[in-house]
């Protein structure tokens, strides 16, 4: 096992040692202005598009820039990130038990030094076979289960790539506890051809923050879009060319919305009238289940569950 002197304050065999941003509480005001900074690892699978991204690129760029509407977090979504946080010790021992791995927490938040714009938070700090790289802790719920049974799922594949990218390792470990009973750890290594590909991603997202240029926008960014853009009561604008087929796509959906809406109500319809009096109703053969349900206020609502 390679040494790592408590003196030292990075891991040796990195390829360069990354910059000390500093050392914030997570979810202060001092943590959330150093986010609002740079790029961090969680920000990656959004500005990529990679599949399952947290976030889509103009919200993050809308972040950036200080102009995005205060993130609204539920009571559920409180209580994820709170356990979350509170299990990664847990995890980092099992990690530590199973394996025999040195592992290592890492308090403070990390630059690259070439592109001090693309910064990471570790979980920690693990030694694999020699080498040290980031570790990366997950406490993952019984609904994405499935997504970690044969690999780390690919949005935090990307994240773990930037994180390596940061520190200049060549490895990491991400290590899972799925649904609270069954303990998941694979080991990645870098992948230089997909980090140069992402670093210029990045850093041409970064020109757009600093020069207030809006990334291409998708389906998601629509309430989003609504909230930037202050209108002109004054100001008519000539859409681009591609605006005719935008236009044919409206139409067109619209229409289709209609037509299907019809076609369910006209089946909702035959469905209650052969359920009669009864509240529930099974398909012959057996493939599901209608439901009438009764809210607060009387209203009645037709419900399927497919098996």
């Amino acid at each position: 096992m390679t040494s790592w002197s408590m003196e030292d304050p990075f891991p040796p065999g990195l390829r360069h040692p990354p910059q000390n941003v500093g050392t914030f509480e997570v979810q202060s005001d001092e943590w959330l202005d150093a986010r609002r900074k740079a790029i961090g690892a969680s920000d990656s699978p959004s500005i990529l598009a990679a599949p399952g991204a947290f976030s889509t690129c103009l919200k993050v760029w809308a972040q950036k820039i200080g102009n995005d509407s205060p993130e609204i977090i539920s009571d559920r979504q409180a209580e994820m990130f709170h356990f979350g946080q509170r299990m990664e010790s847990l995890i980092a021992d099992e990690l530590r038990e199973r394996t025999g791995y040195e592992v290592r927490p890492e308090p403070r938040t990390l630059a690259h030094p070439a592109t001090p714009f693309v910064q990471a938070n570790l979980d920690g700090w693990v030694c694999v076979d020699g080498v040290w790289g980031p570790a990366e802790f997950k406490n993952v719920g019984t609904w994405a289960a499935d997504q970690w049974l044969n690999d780390v799922p690919l949005k935090y594949q990307v994240q773990i790539q930037h994180q390596m990218y940061v520190v200049g390792a060549e490895i990491a470990c991400a290590a899972a506890l799925v649904g609270g009973n069954q303990f998941l750890w694979l080991t990645m290594e870098r992948n230089d051809e997909f980090i140069d590909a992402m670093v210029k991603k990045l850093t041409e997202f970064w020109t757009m923050v600093e020069e207030n240029i809006q990334p291409e926008a998708s389906g998601s960014d629509l309430g989003l879009l609504k909230d930037l853009v202050e209108t002109d009561d004054e100001l008519t604008t000539v859409l681009p060319f591609e605006a005719i087929h935008w236009a044919a796509q409206i139409s067109g959906a619209k229409k289709k919305v209609k037509e299907w809406k019809e076609i369910r109500e006209e089946a909702e319809a035959m469905v209650l009238q052969a359920m009669g009096e009864a509240h529930a109703a099974e398909l012959p053969d057996n493939s599901g289940q209608f439901r009438i349900t009764v809210n607060s206020k009387g209203t009645k609502t037709l419900r399927f569950k497919g098996e």
